[in-house]
């Protein structure tokens, strides 16, 4: 009968037992994690492996490395979308409170009687050196302005082409606030966050609403009016804050 020998082990030898490495690709995912987390989402999956294919250390650094990668990415898109519906509620918030609303006529001027009145494309003359005319209206606009701050309207946006001028001697302040677009006896101000202006002074343009015309000047602006939807202004009434005495002018489509 055979009798087994014993099996020598390292240790009966007297070689020293050798521990696996650890995975330098696993150091190096835990520490991108913390630097730069995008780097350690893609860096700390090829450590782990490694670290399974070689039977390295390193498996508990490259999924420290991995949670906290995937911890400041969900963080990082949680702050992005948070800033967007912040920003998106601001606006919207900033955009309500410019909106035009539907005001009495006699609300707007002021019990002002109207007292010129002329046809679209014609320049009508008021009593204080201050000429209007229409140019055109357009209605059924779903939309005006650009993301993110594109507006659309709660009924339909009109746009009405309007001319101001000055006719005196003297410099004179006109605004899109001196034009009211009525559909019957229900007059509808105009929003000064979506005028366009072609402005023929060549000096620069102001920043303020408030336009100030040196004589034998005139603008062009694009008003735009939130409108019920299915129905057109039947008129247009200008009237500049001072000069409720003088009277409005007219202009009926």
């Amino acid at each position: 009968m055979t009798i087994p020998q014993p099996t020598e082990t390292p240790a009966d030898t007297g070689i020293p037992v050798q521990a696996p490495r650890t995975e330098a690709l696993a150091i190096v995912g835990v520490i991108s994690a913390f630097l730069f987390w995008p780097a350690g989402l893609v860096i700390n999956p090829l450590a782990l492996g490694r670290v399974r294919r070689n039977g390295t250390n390193g498996r508990g650094l490259a999924l420290a490395g991995l949670i906290v990668s995937i911890a400041a990415a969900v963080i990082c898109i949680i702050s992005i979308v948070g800033s967007m519906v912040a920003a998106s509620t601001v606006s919207q918030v900033f955009l309500d409170d410019v909106s035009p609303t539907a005001t009495p006529a006699e609300e707007l001027h002021n019990y002002a009687p109207v007292t010129s009145t002329g046809k679209v494309g014609e320049l009508i003359p008021s009593g204080s050196g201050r000429a209007y005319m229409v140019r055109d209206l357009e209605c059924g606009i779903e939309s005006v302005g650009e993301s993110p701050f594109e507006r659309t309207p709660d009924g339909q946006f009109c746009r009405i082409g309007v001319t101001y001028a000055n006719i005196s001697d003297d410099e004179i302040e006109v605004s899109g606030g001196d034009t009211s677009a009525f559909i019957g006896t229900t007059g509808y101000s105009a929003d000064s966050d979506t005028t366009v202006v072609s402005w023929t002074d060549p000096a620069p343009l102001p920043e303020e609403y408030t336009i100030v015309l040196q004589p034998g000047v005139e603008i062009q602006l694009d008003l735009i009016f939130d409108v019920p939807a299915g129905v057109e202004p039947t008129s247009v009434e200008f009237l500049y804050h001072r000069d409720i005495a003088t009277g409005a002018v007219g202009v009926v489509f």
